[in-house]
């Protein structure tokens, strides 16, 4: 991971799982390298395991929440910022998704877009 060999570090990651299945920073690790490889399906599933495993893991339920947003899962996404900003309120990555993400499920437009006019809402179904 170091060297942002991020094939090879998901490999890695994978035989240390058959290992060590249970072990909630390789999953961590795992999502990461799959984020670098813009594979978010796949991370979202690694993240969730990390988190299930360990429930403190926030660094992997902020990944989580960037993949998720990538895959245009906003509502989704915004839980978990939710979730994980108030036990890491200091953390840039956090204030920035719950700054996108707020007015997108709350069906709000961005200032910018007032501004110039362009006042199109995004609306989420609901579930």
């Amino acid at each position: 991971m170091r060297q942002q060999k991020w094939e090879a570090a998901a490999l890695a990651c994978i035989q240390e799982l058959d290992l060590h299945p249970t072990a909630a920073r390789v999953h961590g690790y795992l999502g990461m390298s799959q984020f670098r490889l813009s594979r978010f399906t796949d991370a979202i599933v690694s993240f969730r395991r990390a988190i299930a495993l360990d429930p403190s893991f926030w660094e992997a339920g902020a990944k989580l929440a960037q993949c998720l947003t990538q895959t245009r899962q906003y509502e989704e996404a915004y839980k978990e910022v939710s979730h994980w900003l108030p036990k890491q309120p200091n953390d840039h990555t956090l204030q920035g998704l719950a700054e996108f993400l707020r007015p997108m499920v709350h069906g709000e437009t961005q200032r910018w877009e007032q501004t110039m006019n362009l006042e199109r809402k995004i609306i989420l179904p609901n579930k």
